[in-house]
């Protein structure tokens, strides 16, 4: 009952002053609603004073002196009723109704609606029910486990500012859970606030709150890898829990891999030295480690990447043969990370031939995790585009009884994407359309899930860098009123950019690479060298598509012109080991767009067959245009004849690029069979792209079908 509510006092009362600064940090300033509450009504400026009362009240205590809340048994019956059918619009206006006319549900039904559309992972609803419930918190606070399940739904959301609110008093009182302290921890990290984070878990384990779990420091330390954190934050972290938390084998690897990813290769060799003068160099997790950074480092030898496969498994079975009471570290969850780890490093490297043989291990381990298995294994279907494959395996796991998990039907659909990705709005709107077809729990989660997993495809592709610089620069990016004024953009992207660095968190290398991009075609000169600089600073081996992107910068500029085709050569040259058959391909339209036609054919025809689908259909449109500047019309006609016989998947760019070609060459009034074979060449094309379409859809109805019919097998 509300009147039982034990008193909420100022957070100082009950808290060391540090954690209380610690907290209150952002709290004087209005906190921004998250994206999923956006058509919420507006939270009050929280200051240092908690959206909660600061001494007890009760109903009857306040009747004197503000409108008091009545409980309606009637009311919870009623709104218990519509969240089980699922019927959330009308449940947030009955209860919004209802708290307008100062009537609220009583404790134990709130707790059963949140805790019902947890369970439905329907964490915007949850959080829209905060936001109308605010007002009365203010005059009646909740108990624990009412904060518990609104912070549980705002640490899913990653809605921070709202996170903090609730968290905040719900340090002040008993009982706490240790597993929201690391909750409260991960999502310090997962925002940003890395430094945060560390002083709250040095507060945590120094001061008197309940013990954190066993695996508080395997967690923490994956978080801020995730979050490519810098390594002096890992440094930071390890230094204040190592005495305070258990130390285990799995540890020393999961920092070995912090020193390599994200420190300079000088720190990787100093922590090695360190494991091998200390024997923590023959760990079991340490081993492993080493031959995952080998796999990760090797780039082309398919042989020694079988090798390194084969040593992996090897220490798998070693691990596997350990007594679980003579180690220091979890087993089963080690193999489970194991196998991930080994699948997802092959499945990165296109090295199906791999994944299958380790496939062929795993499914032969009982200890193993299949769901994590399945959505591995999906994902390196998703990679390629391999839709055809992905169908024919997740029905394979329907037919055997698998349930259907929402992650299965982003990856089904990431395939079709990655294979048609200019039907991408397509299917969309198909699958949304659709979701009505699904369960209710599985509706949430899929529309979340989809539209979370296109953010990440899309998020800075094509027209996404002005996106990008304005979630650099803003505070709250997706508000959507939000307005990108600044004098100087490009000045204030590097400065928020090194903010970052500053406050403990790396930018991940293809945001730079994207705003590197960005400022190299905006002719920003001053700022692309600031990024290109930062790329260094932050310990990135930078691929050779960076050197690239400034070769083009060079040569475009008017008084290179001239000295062009030298430069590309001399380019060619010393980074001809680096080279793969992309990054010649942009060599070769980079000398066309410099008129170099002899450069541009020398340079693409030394490719070898071994071609992709797209790589092929650059090959001869850079062929194709240079040739046609050159007036080589036989060399056009042999282009064409042996380029039909390639087996080649068309896109619309191809179409596109064709079509220009003939018009130009019908504008100079060419007179040539080879025009005619393309004209030809073109309707062919056009008539495989109508293909290419009619199976996309086929494919994505199938798709949708198998989803329907997994999801409502008695339907």
């Amino acid at each position: 009952m509300w009147s039982s509510i034990q008193p909420i006092r100022h957070i100082t009362n009950k808290t060391p002053p540090r954690l209380a600064v610690l907290l209150s940090r952002r709290l004087f300033q209005k906190a921004p609603e998250c994206k999923a509450i956006a058509r919420a009504e507006t939270a009050p400026t929280f200051s240092i004073d908690l959206p909660f009362p600061s001494h007890s009240t009760s109903i009857k205590a306040v009747k004197t002196k503000v409108p008091g809340y009545s409980e309606c048994p009637a009311l919870g019956e009623t709104c218990v009723d519509l969240a089980l059918r699922g019927q959330f619009r009308e449940l947030v206006l009955e209860l919004t109704f209802n708290l307008q006319r100062h009537q609220c549900l009583q404790i134990r039904h709130l707790v059963h609606i949140l805790s019902q559309l947890n369970e439905l992972e329907n964490f915007a609803a949850v959080a829209k029910l905060y936001s109308i419930h605010v007002p009365l918190f203010r005059l009646h606070a909740p108990p624990q486990a009412v904060k518990e399940q609104f912070m549980f739904a705002f640490y899913q959301l990653g809605a921070l500012p709202q996170f903090e609110v609730v968290f905040q008093s719900y340090l002040a009182h008993k009982p706490i859970s240790p597993h929201f302290l690391v909750d409260a921890l991960l999502l310090y990290v997962k925002s940003g606030d890395v430094k945060l984070a560390n002083e709250l878990l040095h507060q945590f384990l120094t001061q008197d709150y309940p013990a954190l779990p066993g695996d508080t420091l395997h967690l923490y330390l994956r978080s801020l890898m995730k979050a490519n954190c810098t390594l002096s934050s890992v440094q930071d972290a390890f230094a204040i829990a190592h005495d305070s938390l258990q130390l285990n084998d799995e540890t020393y690897a999961m920092m070995l891999e912090a020193y390599v990813r994200l420190g300079s290769l000088e720190e990787a060799t100093l922590y090695r030295e360190y494991l091998a003068n200390k024997g923590l160099n023959r760990l079991l997790p340490v081993r492993m480690q080493e031959i995952i950074e080998q796999f990760i480092a090797e780039k082309r030898d398919s042989a020694l990447l079988a090798v390194l496969n084969r040593r992996y498994l090897a220490l798998i079975e070693e691990v596997r043969c350990l007594v679980p009471s003579k180690t220091n570290f979890d087993i089963h969850r080690f193999l489970n990370q194991a196998y991930l780890k080994l699948l997802r490093v092959n499945g990165a490297k296109n090295n199906f031939e791999d994944v299958e043989a380790v496939l062929a291990v795993v499914q032969n381990d009982p200890l193993f995790d299949s769901d994590q298995l399945h959505s591995t294994v999906a994902q390196c279907f998703a990679k390629v585009g391999d839709a055809e494959s992905i169908h024919i395996y997740m029905d394979r796991l329907r037919s055997i009884g698998h349930v259907l998990r929402p992650e299965y039907v982003v990856l089904m659909y990431k395939a079709l994407l990655n294979r048609y990705p200019y039907l991408g709005r397509q299917f969309s709107r198909d699958l949304m359309d659709r979701l009505h077809e699904l369960p209710t729990k599985l509706q949430v989660a899929v529309s979340r899930n989809y539209r979370l997993a296109l953010n990440r495809r899309g998020y800075y592709l094509k027209s996404g860098n002005d996106r990008l610089i304005r979630e650099i620069c803003l505070a709250d990016p997706t508000d959507p009123s939000a307005k990108f004024r600044v004098t100087n953009p490009d000045e204030q992207v590097v400065q928020s950019l090194r903010a970052m660095v500053r406050s403990g968190v790396k930018p991940q290398f293809h945001h730079l690479w994207q705003i590197l991009r960005h400022f190299l075609g905006r002719k920003s000169f001053d700022s692309a060298l600031a990024v290109s600089q930062m790329m260094l600073e932050c310990h990135y081996r930078t691929p050779i598509k960076v050197d690239l992107a400034w070769l083009k910068y060079n040569v475009s500029q008017p008084k290179e012109r001239a000295s062009a085709g030298k430069r590309v050569w001399e380019f060619v040259q010393v980074n001809r080991r680096r080279l793969n058959a992309q990054n010649v391909l942009e060599l070769g339209v980079l000398c066309t767009a410099v008129r170099n036609y002899e450069l541009s054919v020398q340079l693409v025809m030394g490719l070898d067959d071994e071609l992709s689908s797209d790589e092929t259909m650059l090959k001869f449109l850079v062929l194709f245009k240079a040739y046609m500047y050159q007036q080589n019309f036989q060399g056009l006609g042999e282009l064409i004849a042996e380029f039909r016989g390639r087996d080649v998947v068309y896109k619309p760019f191809f179409n596109d690029e064709l079509k220009k070609y003939v018009k130009y060459l019908k504008t100079m009034k060419v007179e040539h069979a080879s025009v005619e074979e393309l004209i030809g060449l073109v309707k062919e094309v056009q008539v495989e792209l109508f293909n290419e379409r009619f199976k996309a859809h086929k494919q994505a109805k199938e798709m949708l079908d198998l989803i329907v019919k997994w999801a409502r097998p008695q339907a």
